[in-house]
C-alpha cells in the first residue's frame, strides 16, 4: 500500500506484537514514534525491505548501536546524481524538493 492507506493495518499488526515487513518509509515517516514505541511495547519487529531501507537495517546489525549518532536518508539520487561532492555542499532546500520523478515535501522536526 502507498502512502497512509497502510498505517491503520501497521499499526494493529504491531499492537499484536507481529512481525512486519515494511517496503515504504510512509507509515514511519508518518507515525514513526507511535509505530516504533508501539512495536517495542508489544514485542513487534519492523523489518524493513525497501532497498535503502533494509541496507541501513542490515548495516546496524554489524555493530553497536552507540556507534551511530544519526543516519542520513537521501532521495533516490534525484535533482543530485550527477554533481560531484563540492556542488553537494551548497545544495539548497529548494533543490533538495525538486526531484524529477517523486513529489516531495519538506519534513518537520
Amino acid at each position: 500500500m502507498v502512502g497512509s492507506a497502510g498505517l491503520q493495518a501497521v499499526l494493529a499488526a504491531a499492537k499484536k506484537g507481529k512481525r512486519l515487513a515494511i517496503a515504504n518509509k510512509e507509515p514511519l515517516v508518518i507515525a514513526g514514534k507511535l509505530l516504533t514505541r508501539t512495536a517495542r511495547e508489544n514485542n513487534a519487529l519492523l523489518i524493513p525491505v525497501d532497498s535503502e531501507h533494509s541496507a541501513i537495517f542490515q548495516a546496524m546489525q554489524a555493530g553497536r548501536r552507540e556507534e551511530v549518532a544519526r543516519i542520513i536518508l537521501t532521495s533516490s539520487g534525484g535533482p543530485f546524481r550527477k554533481m560531484g561532492a563540492e556542488e553537494l555542499e551548497n545544495v539548497t532546500v529548494k533543490q533538495a524538493l525538486a526531484h524529477p520523478v517523486w513529489d516531495m515535501v519538506r519534513r518537520l522536526r
